[in-house]
């Protein structure tokens, strides 16, 4: 779990077995490409796209798609490029959540979003919890 989230909002880091498939089109249009949701708030999210090749820049607009597990929600939502980093397995781009024309529709995302970190930070908390408890029963 990340300790180091200085954000304003919660921020749910996912372990790279646990990444939330996504699917990202820049906003001008074109294909959706998969990529990984390495980490989500209700305000933004930090993906990886699958494909090398294909790269967005800082101030691209783009529109990323989200099924969230367990429910299967499907959430579309437009963002903005605000930040990006090349490592040895590619880019990551920070994508920064844009308001839509209907304010309900805003808080209904915001809703989904905030229940689903809420069940990703008790599984991480009891994952944390179930890989603790064989070194508990060993120091007794």
């Amino acid at each position: 779990m990340d300790t180091d989230n200085r954000r304003q909002n919660y921020r749910h880091t996912f372990p790279p077995e646990h990444a939330l498939p996504v699917a990202v089109q820049r906003s001008t249009g074109g294909p959706f490409w998969p990529a990984e949701a390495l980490d989500l708030s209700v305000t933004g999210t930090r993906v990886r796209l699958e494909n090398s090749a294909h790269r967005l820049a800082i101030d691209d607009r783009v529109v990323l798609r989200i099924a969230l597990p367990p429910s299967g929600e499907r959430l579309q939502m437009h963002g903005e490029v605000i930040h990006r980093v090349f490592d040895e397995h590619g880019a990551t781009y920070g994508v920064q959540f844009l308001p839509s024309l209907n304010p309900s529709a805003d808080e209904h995302r915001d809703r989904m979003i905030w229940q689903f970190l809420l069940a990703e930070q008790r599984r991480a908390i009891r994952r944390l919890h179930e890989e603790l408890e064989p070194h508990r029963s060993t120091e007794q």
